[in-house]
């Protein structure tokens, strides 16, 4: 007769309240870290829409041992997630450092690391950006009243020169808005990382209950993945904008005999840079 194997289903998240719940021994039974008899360890919460069960761990490794004491790390594990911050005082750089311990359906685990890092607009910085954010408004915004008024003086509506720098123009106005809106709303990474640390300390003392720190922690938490993937995105526009500008430099040049023909050359080639353009977003963003 051989042992019995329980197959588990890894996809299958556990939405328990406990991630463990372990029967007190008869003398115990009334001590405070036990409930109705059974000691609980690690109250779940949900996290960008995963079951998690958190826990706050220090230099004594108490709670380490108390983890493999009651199997905390069982065969319907599948990732485990170990995070440290990080400050950089000479660079004012704040770091999320984490490592995800993902275990396969095979057994095997692989760690992943990643990096969310990110510095505040500190001493004349902000200034700098606002101003350099007006000043691309401001002459963009020139740019698309000296259109309009062209087009209303000669009663004409615009070739395929003049959409594209209105669709060029106002795609930056609207990406300057959009990042001067952001910047103003979202939180300093300074505040955001000084409620981390806030947490934590309040788990230290022992003195407040440990589920609602780790509420707020992870809550504070998931606003920093979020400021990340919001940086990302502005990032990928920019980048997606600035080839919009150097099209419609290529299309100034037009006015000179000799730097036109970089112009003829993006023209004739523009059926060839289309069908690359499409055959490159098949291959590289699904």
């Amino acid at each position: 007769e051989g042992e019995l194997v329980t197959c588990i289903d890894m996809d299958d998240e556990v939405t328990q309240k406990w991630s463990s719940q372990k029967e007190c021994p008869a003398s115990k039974a009334e001590a405070k870290i036990c409930r109705d008899g059974f000691y609980h360890f690690a109250s779940g919460l949900e996290h960008l829409g995963h079951w998690v069960y958190p826990q706050f761990l220090d230099g004594s490794g108490e709670k380490i041992a108390v983890m493999e004491a009651i199997d905390w790390i069982d065969i319907q594990t599948k990732e485990v997630d170990v995070f440290t911050l990080v400050y950089s005082q000479v660079y004012e750089l704040f770091s999320l450092v984490s490592v995800t311990f993902v275990v396969n359906s095979a057994g095997h685990i692989e760690a992943e690391k990643n990096i969310v890092a990110g510095r505040d607009l500190i001493n004349k910085e902000p200034y700098l950006f606002v101003g350099c954010i007006c000043a691309s408004m401001i002459v963009c915004f020139a740019g698309c009243t000296s259109t309009l008024f062209e087009m209303i003086r000669h009663r004409c509506l615009p070739g395929y020169r003049g959409t594209f720098d209105l669709f060029s123009r106002l795609s930056l106005i609207l990406f300057s808005i959009a990042l001067l809106i952001d910047w103003v709303l979202s939180e300093p990474y300074a505040k955001l990382f000084e409620d981390i640390l806030t947490s934590y300390l309040s788990s230290m003392g022992g003195d407040s209950d440990e589920s609602s720190i780790l509420a707020n922690y992870y809550e504070t938490l998931e606003a920093l993945v979020v400021r990340k993937s919001t940086i990302n995105a502005f990032r990928i526009v920019a980048y997606i904008l600035m080839y919009v500008q150097f099209v419609q430099l290529m299309s100034y040049f037009a006015f000179h005999p000799r730097m036109g023909i970089i112009t003829a050359t993006v023209a004739k080639a523009t059926s060839a840079l289309a069908h690359f353009g499409t055959l490159f977003c098949v291959i590289f963003c699904f």
